[in-house]
């Protein structure tokens, strides 16, 4: 997990570089959300996620271990809320579990603007179960 999230880390790395690339007229703004981890969870709440957008763009992208295992690169979110109060995103990953089975994990991070509190939910698609975790997100600086 340590090489996971040392790959995660990059993920800042590589938005403000692309960002450079763009141009200067494009400025990179990010996140980054640590979760508690909880045995009940298993590994499927991701111990971080990286969120980052450009500036004025409503395109976001996502990314921590498990995109980075079952996808292999930043991926797609979507903006479900965004207001004076919080911002919610939620996303999809195709996973394979350990029992070999082929699931779709649907998450859902919201983050309290006023202190940057934020929790996540990640629910496989067709079953029953939900795994939760509380944290704080911090600014990424491109």
């Amino acid at each position: 997990m340590v090489t996971r999230c040392r790959s995660v880390r990059r993920l800042a790395g590589a938005f403000a570089l692309s960002a450079l690339i763009a141009g200067p007229a494009l400025a990179t703004e990010g996140l980054e959300c640590r979760f508690d981890q909880k045995p009940v969870n298993g590994s499927w709440v991701p111990e971080v996620v990286v969120v980052a957008w450009e500036t004025g763009s409503d395109q976001v992208m996502v990314y921590d271990p498990l995109i980075e295992q079952f996808v292999g690169e930043p991926m797609p979110a979507r903006i479900d809320t965004d207001n004076a109060r919080r911002t919610t995103w939620s996303w999809e990953v195709k996973v394979k579990s350990g029992t070999n089975q082929n699931a779709r994990m649907k998450f859902r991070l919201t983050m309290m603007k006023a202190d940057r509190s934020a929790s996540i939910s990640v629910t496989p698609q067709g079953y029953a179960d939900n795994f939760q975790s509380s944290g704080r997100c911090t600014p990424v600086k491109p």
